[in-house]
């Protein structure tokens, strides 16, 4: 029910000749979303908190676009909550990805958000972890965490092509990095990518699913340390 016009990236470059107009009939209905948000204590309060977070809304079902990060989301915290580490961990799982991130701003400048700069780092869940014929890329604040994201990806025979190090790409890290927060951040796409056919049968893969969780809970671990290699803060 929702109007979409889709243009392959191979065809936006200098093969896309000419103009078009896409015109829309349509009215803007006023609606509401949630973010989901929560925390759990870390045994040393003083130091600078974790932050994990991941986007919960999509385009259609979104099942390996979002639903990757929602899993691994899920999955840590249940593991941290009996086991927690030396700092706190706080979890974003934000609305309005389709509209600029707006949940995650409207989280990160409200009354219980946590200022960007004040986390040690962000983890960011991006789109089509554990998507079967994934594209996967991985970017980072500054060398040192881009070494820990990558450390962590080896241990678990895990392929993700890395960014330039410090390009957030265009995933909730931008928010972050836009308020000089230091961030990790998975992101990629997938054929079904933003189609009605990225559902479970078609384009989630466990076991990438699986192998990314298992890494990135060992990436917390690291991350929750009173010290560890990445930055400080």
């Amino acid at each position: 029910s929702l109007p979409v016009l889709q243009v392959a990236p191979k065809d936006i470059g200098e093969g896309l000749a000419g103009e078009g107009t896409l015109v829309i009939d349509a009215k803007r209905r006023p609606g509401t979303a949630l973010n989901v948000a929560a925390e759990i204590a870390g045994t040393n309060p003083s130091l600078a908190p974790v932050a994990l977070m991941t986007p919960k809304s999509g385009w259609y079902t979104c099942a390996a676009e979002r639903g990757g990060g929602l899993a691994i989301w899920l999955a840590v915290a249940e593991a941290v909550a009996k086991h927690p580490g030396e700092r706190t961990l706080k979890l974003i799982a934000s609305s309005g990805h389709e509209l600029h991130h707006y949940g995650l701003d409207a989280w990160l400048d409200g009354p219980t958000g946590v200022p960007a700069q004040d986390a040690h780092v962000w983890i960011h869940l991006g789109a089509s972890i554990g998507a079967k014929r994934g594209i996967g890329r991985v970017g980072a604040a500054n060398e040192e965490l881009m070494t820990l994201a990558q450390q962590a990806l080896t241990e678990h025979n895990i392929e993700r092509e890395p960014m330039a190090v410090g390009f957030s790409g265009y995933g909730e890290a931008r928010n972050i990095a836009e308020r000089n927060g230091r961030y990790i951040s998975l992101l990629g796409g997938h054929p079904y990518f933003h189609s009605p056919n990225d559902v479970f049968e078609k384009a989630v893969d466990v076991e990438s699913l699986v192998a990314h969780a298992i890494a990135w809970r060992s990436l917390l671990d690291e991350l929750a340390r009173s010290t560890d290699n990445g930055a400080t803060g």
